[in-house]
């Protein structure tokens, strides 16, 4: 499960308790504070392109996957050699690939 969402699910937790009546205004205003501040945080981590668990399949995964080292795989998101678009990165970052973008690896090294 990625940072977010186990995030969400502690916050519709403590969300339920409050209705409940089983936190006091105070708590529930300093919770809204804490929620803030870990949404920025989740932000932040999440732009620098950290993959976390749930988000998305990285070149090693798929390399492992696929018995292809993931260096000839990033190769190939760097310079895609199948006629189709570019894929989406910011250099420098770590790589999380999405459902359609891991499948269009998988299409092009299954051969």
């Amino acid at each position: 499960m990625s940072t977010a969402k186990k995030l969400q699910a502690i916050r519709e937790e403590t969300a339920a308790r409050a209705l409940r009546g089983e936190a006091s205004d105070e708590m529930t205003e300093a919770m809204r504070g804490i929620w803030a501040a870990l949404d920025e945080i989740a932000i932040a981590v999440d732009s620098r392109g950290r993959a976390s668990s749930g988000d998305g399949i990285t070149p090693r995964e798929l390399g492992r996957e696929l018995g292809q080292p993931d260096r000839r795989i990033r190769a190939f998101l760097r310079e895609p050699d199948d006629g189709g678009p570019s894929f989406g990165h910011t250099k420098h970052k770590h790589w999380s690939l999405g459902p359609e973008d891991a499948d269009r690896v998988r299409k092009r090294f299954a051969a």
